[in-house]
């Protein structure tokens, strides 16, 4: 089945997403808030996440643990952040510092779809070195935004409709 919506990857017109540049702050915000609970000191990858939901704007980062099946994923703290809170998840934003333009993986993309809608907007900002050393987000303009359905990015999800027999 084709996706119902399908987006401009890197975002031209934001207009066109029904987000505003207020709300890309807020997610900003909020991933970089997250910040400060990073722990990353085995792979140095810090990723930062938010998540829009309809009880407020919600911020996640990577934990990493020695034995690496027990980290945890921005995108998976954001959205259990959220989901602690009763939220249901519109929207996630993704920014990955230290590497450009790092979209949510295998995993993070499963687990969101399992508390959102296939159309959700997955929002990546491609981070320029200069943003990954001062670790500022509000400094990024919306030139710097990708963005996809989740759809899109996990075209065949298995979802909880598979188990039923």
């Amino acid at each position: 089945m084709p996706p119902r919506h399908s987006y401009n990857h890197l975002v031209l017109d934001f207009s066109a997403l029904g987000v505003t540049p207020d709300e890309l702050a807020s997610l900003r915000r909020a991933a970089q808030g997250a910040r400060l609970a990073n722990h990353s000191p085995y792979s140095k990858f810090v990723v930062l996440a938010a998540v829009w939901t309809a009880k407020g704007v919600f911020g996640g980062t990577n934990v990493e643990n020695v034995n690496f099946s027990l980290t945890k994923h921005a995108e998976e703290v954001a959205m259990l952040s959220a989901l602690l809170e009763g939220g249901s998840i519109s929207k996630l934003s993704v920014a990955a510092l230290y590497v450009t333009g790092a979209s949510p993986c295998g995993s993070c993309r499963q687990f969101l779809a399992e508390f959102a809608c296939p159309d959700i907007l997955v929002l990546v900002d491609r981070v320029p070195q200069e943003v990954v050393k001062s670790g500022d987000l509000a400094s990024l303009g919306t030139d710097s935004v990708e963005a996809w359905s989740l759809r899109e990015l996990l075209p065949a999800a298995f979802n909880p409709g598979e188990l039923s027999g």
